[in-house]
């Protein structure tokens, strides 16, 4: 399946094949699955867009499906590799899946496998039924 990277202003500079995005919308799928979807208020690509770089409320979300949970993560600034389905970031994260609330500083995501590690700090608060 593809990806789907739009924006309400798209910029070019063919001297260096690099994008400027206004408020990017970044849609990652999977098969079987619900689709990533990730969102900033500013974005900047290398290489074409092999690697975007998003900033200024960042937010990656996928809903609950029949394979998998429900994810809301949110930092300041996140590199996506759109055509590997991987996204990093050294920054804080939040993340709320499923009610419960974790915190960390760094992260990775796979998005093909839904793995996401976090690389320090990590605090968690864990809400029980």
């Amino acid at each position: 399946m593809h990806n789907c990277i739009r924006t309400k202003k798209l910029t070019h500079f063919a001297t260096n094949n690099a994008y400027l995005f206004k408020k990017p919308r970044i849609t990652i799928y999977n098969k079987n699955e619900k689709p990533w979807k990730i969102t900033a208020k500013k974005g900047k690509s290398k290489n074409g867009k092999t690697e975007v770089h998003l900033h200024g409320n960042v937010k990656i979300i996928r809903e609950a499906g029949i394979n998998n949970t429900d994810f809301d993560i949110a930092t300041n600034a996140l590199t996506v590799y759109p055509d590997v389905k991987f996204a990093e970031t050294k920054l804080p994260v939040t993340i709320v899946q499923s009610g419960n609330i974790t915190k960390a500083v760094g992260a990775e995501l796979d998005f093909k496998t839904g793995l996401l590690k976090l690389l320090s700090k990590i605090k968690a608060i864990y809400q029980v039924n």
